[in-house]
């Protein structure tokens, strides 16, 4: 009888646990959505503003607010904020500090996210050379086409470094389950849509 019990307490216990778990990632699932839906909204607003006075921004900082990154081919839009703590890549990809600005000359370094179920960055190995990646963020949506994938050290920082073009570099995991090296794309600015 005593067994029984304690084999239903600990049925109980694991039904609890996975149920917090499962609880707790919808929550962040809805918060992510409605993350993407304000910054969709807030672009949207942007461009119109842009459109009646006549003026298109050619690059954008993040501290004027979050940015939409698009991968078609990938079927990924994300919301990207500034910053890389960890709060902020729990809802959102983020603009590294201290790295170029979207449209500029510089090297615009934006991480994520590649978990195994839901991770921003799931699906990024799969994107190919010549796939265009676009950030909105008002007025004209800056198109960058892939030019190069690679799998790098953690410590490894030149991919931070700027050739002097419009870049957009994207970092994750190389491994969604052993996250022992980056995998990073490296884009150049194509044109405006």
């Amino acid at each position: 009888m005593k067994r029984k019990i304690f084999g239903l307490i600990l049925m109980g216990t694991g039904i609890l646990l996975v149920s917090l778990t499962l609880g707790n990632r919808i929550l962040e699932l809805n918060q992510r959505k409605a993350l993407i839906a304000q910054t969709r909204a807030v672009i949207t607003q942007r461009m119109e503003e842009a459109q009646a006075a006549e003026f298109t921004e050619d690059s954008f900082s993040f501290a004027e607010g979050p940015a939409l990154l698009r991968i078609p081919s990938l079927n990924l839009e994300e919301a990207v904020c500034e910053g890389t703590a960890a709060d902020t890549l729990k809802f959102s990809l983020g603009h590294m500090e201290n790295t170029g600005d979207p449209g500029s000359a510089g090297n615009c370094v934006i991480a994520g996210h590649r978990n195994v179920v839901g991770g921003f960055f799931h699906d990024l190995p799969s994107i190919a050379i010549g796939d265009e990646v676009i950030l909105e963020h008002g007025g004209r949506p800056l198109v960058y086409e892939v030019y190069q994938t690679l799998t790098v050290t953690p410590q490894d920082d030149s991919v931070l470094l700027s050739d002097g073009t419009g870049q957009l570099t994207l970092i994750t995991c190389s491994s969604a389950v052993e996250p022992t090296h980056r995998f990073v794309v490296q884009a150049r600015l194509k044109s405006e849509e």
